[in-house]
Parts: C-alpha cells; sequence; structure tokens
C-alpha cells in the first residue's frame, strides 16, 4: 500500500539530491529514508533514484512518478 510519507521522502531525494540530505530535511534518519525509498520502490517494482557517490537522483521513472 502506498503511504503519503513515500512520496514525501522520494520528493525530498530529488530535492535534496541525496539520502542524508532527505533524512535532514524531514527530520529523520538516513536508514528511515531508505526504508521508505526500498518500501515504494519493492510496491511498484521499479527502480526509482539512482545512487552513487556524488548522492542520488531519480530515475525518468521517478521523474514521472513524482509529477503525477
Amino acid at each position: 500500500m502506498l503511504q503519503p510519507q513515500q512520496l514525501r521522502v522520494l520528493v525530498a531525494i530529488r530535492d535534496r539530491g541525496s539520502l542524508s540530505g532527505a533524512a535532514e530535511a524531514l527530520g529523520y534518519g538516513v536508514p528511515t529514508i531508505a526504508h521508505h525509498l526500498s518500501s515504494l520502490e519493492r510496491h511498484l517494482r521499479v527502480r526509482l533514484v539512482e545512487r552513487d557517490r556524488r548522492g542520488a537522483r531519480l530515475t525518468p521513472l521517478g521523474e514521472v512518478f513524482v509529477e503525477e
């Protein structure tokens, strides 16, 4: 089931460019952000965020999902 908090996490990752930035913006720890993100990706069965050493960015599907 989709949770509003999962969407807030996805938007915060987009806006802040990293899981740690999203955690700071929302007042959560990084593990909580990662949990919400992985739950959402499992539910939708798609990858919504690409992560690397420079941070995180939404995939094209992630961008469409946030816009909808």
